[in-house]
C-alpha cells in the first residue's frame, strides 16, 4: 500500500513514542486510556513517584495527575 505524507495505513496495533497499543476492536476511547495509563506508570517509575516532577513531565497539573491516577486505579505498591 502506498503512503503519501503523514497518511498510514491503519493496522492492528499501534506505536506511539516507544508505547504500543493493541487496538484490534478497541474504541478511541480505551485506546486513549491505554496509552494513558502507560505512559503514567512509566513517568511514576522513572521520577520514584514525585507527583510533582511526573506531571511536569506529562504537561498535567498535580491535580490533573491525581486525577488520572484515580481514574484508572493506579497506586503505589509498599
Amino acid at each position: 500500500m502506498e503512503e503519501h505524507g503523514n497518511v498510514r495505513p491503519i493496522t492492528n496495533s499501534g506505536s506511539f513514542g516507544g508505547y504500543t497499543i493493541g487496538m484490534q476492536g478497541a474504541t478511541l476511547e480505551s485506546a486513549v486510556s491505554e496509552l494513558e495509563t502507560q505512559m503514567i506508570a512509566d513517568s511514576l517509575r522513572r521520577h520514584d513517584w514525585n507527583i510533582s516532577r511526573v506531571a511536569r513531565e506529562l504537561g498535567l497539573t498535580r491535580r490533573g495527575l491525581y486525577l488520572k491516577l484515580a481514574r484508572y486505579g493506579i497506586e503505589k505498591s509498599a
